[in-house]
């Protein structure tokens, strides 16, 4: 497996959503990104259902910090209990770097894995309307709980 590194985003707008499921209630205050080594426009990051409802997220934020952790706290704590997610990332930018886990996984793969995509996504929307994933890698990010 390779390291994770810096790549370009896929297209400006587009929204990421890569699925995790929890086996027990699990308490967020917020999530993030590893920014790439060039840092551009701006960034949503938030949380859906099995569903496709959005539940909540950071709202659009200027990125910052090259080769960095961006990490944002959410309005406010949610509760998930436990069940099926899509953690989800959009940006304004093409141009905008962002750190990707193995950027060795092909477009299948990323269809195994269950990630999604949508256009024309950003800020994140209240609904999902996904499609297939069409790229190679995911991006680098994750949620925290304090």
């Amino acid at each position: 497996m390779a390291a994770p590194a810096s790549g370009t985003y896929p297209s400006a707008n587009l929204a990421i959503y890569v699925p995790f499921y929890l086996p027990w209630p699990y308490t967020l205050q917020g999530g993030g990104w590893v920014n790439g080594s060039s840092v551009t426009g701006t960034a949503d990051f938030g949380v859906y259902s099995a569903a496709g409802a959005r539940l909540i997220s950071t709202g659009s934020v200027s990125r910052s910090g090259a080769s960095a952790p961006q990490l944002i706290d959410f309005s406010g704590t949610i509760v998930l209990p436990p069940g099926l997610y899509y953690m989800a990332m959009s940006a304004s930018s093409g141009a905008a770097n962002t750190n990707w886990q193995n950027a060795s996984v092909t477009s299948a793969t990323g269809k195994m894995l269950g990630i999604l995509q949508q256009a024309t996504a950003h800020p994140l929307p209240a609904t999902m309307s996904p499609a297939a994933w069409a790229s190679t890698g995911y991006p680098l990010m994750g949620l925290y709980r304090t």
